[in-house]
């Protein structure tokens, strides 16, 4: 914008000084047509060389050595020819200036305005005096017409001025404007660049402290939004395996206990074994032990009756010590038809002793719940009958 703006002004001020120029070599140009009237169109006054006016304002250290001078060649020339050089120098001039006026980019009304009455100064007052040669009626035109011409330099160079003074402020505006840009851009970068990667940088050191839970929320640009929900991805399937594997080490943890527990409990047993013969009683403080060590199975020892003196079977609980169960009824004993129940055989030397049978206690609840419900549906049914 800057330099669209500087440049536009610059072009329309481009003709600016030459028209300065021009318009001020009107004032040399009437003094020396008033100077040739005085003189009777003269050739060799001393004054004449005075009078030579320089030519697009070659008057700088930069200008040529052998500058074009506006030198009027009266040389060998009639009076009436000599007028007619001053009058096609003069309308030049003006034509010059007419030209400057007009284009598009200089039209002023108040300036324009001088412009005519200088123009028709010429033509209505000046130019008819020149060529009647009244020296006295061209003097006290010339006068006015001068004055007329000076504010019109005036009016050329203060509008100059003004387009400098544009100029300069367009160049202080785009300095504030490039600035405020460059604090917006900074602000604008430390919001949605700079802050997100820290906020990535600390998400990631507390990450690798062992703060899975970490997470981010970044806004602003959609790379850095995708970065920051990759990352938030990527956090929350390594907290779901950390999870996961600490959840396993706890089971195995848990499982190795269980299972250090009850071979202490064998180990125990085994001892005991060896200073004394096995009872009912220890048989049921180690089934005990059993429900102790795993408190979600309910554990239940069946000892056939071919093993024992009398004919009946014994099962022993770890909720009570022991049940009397006839020889018949094993068959269709209600725990070992449970499709929830584990079997384990006891075994030494091809000598069956009898079966350890496991099943989940929730199961056995859920089973004691229903026959209870079904015990008061039957009572309730003879109870209307």
């Amino acid at each position: 914008m800057s330099a669209i703006g500087s440049g536009a002004l610059a072009w329309v001020a481009k003709s600016d000084a030459e028209a300065i120029n021009t318009a001020g070599s009107i004032r040399m140009a009437t003094y020396r047509i008033s100077f040739q009237l005085a003189t009777d169109f003269a050739d060799n006054h001393p004054f004449s060389s005075s009078l030579n006016i320089k030519q697009d304002g070659l008057d700088s250290d930069n200008a040529p050595q052998v500058e074009k001078q506006d030198r009027l060649d009266f040389s060998n020339k009639s009076e009436s020819e000599k007028i007619d050089i001053l009058v096609e120098d003069m309308e030049s001039r003006l034509n010059k200036l007419q030209a400057y006026q007009l284009t598009s980019a200089n039209r002023d009304k108040a300036i324009s305005d001088q412009w005519s009455q200088i123009k028709s100064q010429w033509f209505r007052d000046l130019k008819p005096a020149l060529l009647a040669q009244d020296k006295q009626g061209f003097y006290s035109d010339s006068t006015k017409y001068i004055d007329d011409v000076n504010r019109f330099v005036g009016a050329l160079q203060d509008r100059n001025e003004q387009r400098q003074t544009w100029q300069q402020n367009l160049q202080i505006l785009s300095l504030i404007l490039s600035m405020i840009i460059m604090l917006i851009g900074v602000r604008r970068l430390q919001n949605s660049v700079l802050m997100p990667i820290q906020q990535l940088i600390k998400a990631n050191r507390a990450f690798k402290e062992g703060k899975y839970d970490t997470r981010v929320s970044i806004s602003g640009y959609r790379e850095f939004e995708a970065l920051g929900n990759s990352f938030n991805g990527m956090a929350s399937t390594i907290e779901r395996y950390q999870r996961s594997l600490e959840s396993e080490v706890q089971t195995k943890t848990q499982h190795l206990v269980k299972a250090n527990q009850a071979l202490s409990l064998f180990y125990d047993f085994s001892k005991q074994l060896t200073s004394s013969p096995v009872s009912l009683h220890r048989l049921d403080e180690l089934i005990t032990g059993f429900g102790c060590i795993f408190p979600y199975l309910d554990f239940t020892l069946c000892i056939q009756s071919n093993i024992l003196t009398n004919k009946n079977s014994i099962a022993l609980h770890d909720d009570r010590m022991k049940e009397l169960c006839t020889k018949l009824t094993c068959d269709s004993c209600s725990i070992k038809e449970d499709v929830y129940t584990k079997t384990f055989p006891i075994i030494h030397q091809d000598i069956e002793f009898g079966e350890l049978k496991v099943r989940p206690k929730s199961v056995l609840m859920t089973i004691k719940l229903m026959q209870k419900i079904r015990k008061k549906a039957r009572k309730i049914q003879h109870a209307s009958k």
